[in-house]
């Protein structure tokens, strides 16, 4: 029984249903699928799950992402306190597969796993892991058969905002590949070109803004301009920043919820203790 999460992520569904969504539940170490319908009223309908045994890495599961490999679905899924990363085919959402995992261990930046971002170059798969508790990130490639292969990494001797990174968010510009990563602790988010799995680069920060308690990030492109929405629950509010040239990030707009001078004046009531961001376009907005 789903009892309470901390990251969801939509899928396409298989034939005849409408739409699939995963949790990957904090509290009971599990991976929760269900669909829903929007057909008339809202209806969600369990169709399978993946609970935490011995063999699997899903203790504290914490974010799913979802992969799409040669008409396959995988769930990249990161687990806090088992330090790693657990795989599972969620095709069929009634009988997912766990396939394989990997835990932290050599030079792996794998200890707290705690946010997750996928992306493809090439025909190649890849996701973007941070690692709470060694204040770093690890990539890692997925292959067509959902097994895992240890890529490149970065560590606070590297990058400073690599600590405590709690979402990270990827985007491309032209043949180039990019993570954006939130550091709660540090207040600020980083670039990171990532197009070379095996040798990630640091590139611009965006400094301590004036939100606070990063927890949340999202990006979105409108023509040839690439922009990062970051939410902090301290301040209760959101920043956009532009992206599009990696090596400087744009302060665009900020929107409090107590207003800009936290006298309640201009606020939107809506953003107190906000945590999570997302962005969708519909209608040419966004």
């Amino acid at each position: 029984m789903i009892q309470s999460y901390k990251d969801m992520k939509f899928y396409p569904p298989p034939p005849n249903t409408c739409i699939v969504g995963l949790i990957a539940l904090l509290a009971i170490s599990t991976l929760g699928i269900f669909e829903e319908s929007f057909a008339q009223d809202l209806v969600i309908i369990p169709r399978g799950e993946v609970e935490n045994t011995s063999s699997l890495v899903l203790d504290g599961s914490v974010q799913a992402s979802v992969l799409n490999v040669n008409d396959k679905y995988y769930a990249v899924v990161t687990a806090s306190v088992d330090d790693g990363v657990q795989i599972i085919d969620v095709t069929d959402p009634e009988n997912p597969i766990a396939i394989d995992s990997i835990i932290d261990g050599g030079t792996l930046e794998l200890n707290g796993a705690f946010a997750v971002s996928t992306y493809t170059i090439d025909g190649k798969h890849y996701a973007v892991v941070s690692a709470n508790q060694d204040n770093g990130i690890q990539i890692l490639e997925i292959t067509s058969q959902g097994t895992i292969i240890a890529k490149g990494s970065l560590s606070t001797q590297q990058t400073e905002v690599s600590v405590n990174v709690v979402e990270i968010a990827t985007y491309s510009i032209g043949d180039k590949y990019y993570a954006v990563a939130a550091s709660s602790t540090l207040t600020k988010f980083q670039i990171f070109d990532v197009t070379n799995p095996d040798n990630t680069i640091p590139k611009a920060d965006s400094g301590r803004p004036s939100i606070t308690n990063v927890y949340g990030i999202d990006t979105y492109s409108i023509g040839n301009r690439h922009y990062a929405v970051a939410v902090g629950n301290d301040r209760d509010g959101i920043h956009i920043r532009e992206i599009t040239n990696p090596d400087h990030i744009t302060h665009k707009q900020h929107i409090y919820f107590n207003g800009p001078n936290g006298d309640g004046v201009g606020g939107v009531a809506s953003l107190e203790s906000a945590t999570d961001v997302d962005v969708y376009s519909a209608g040419g907005r966004y």
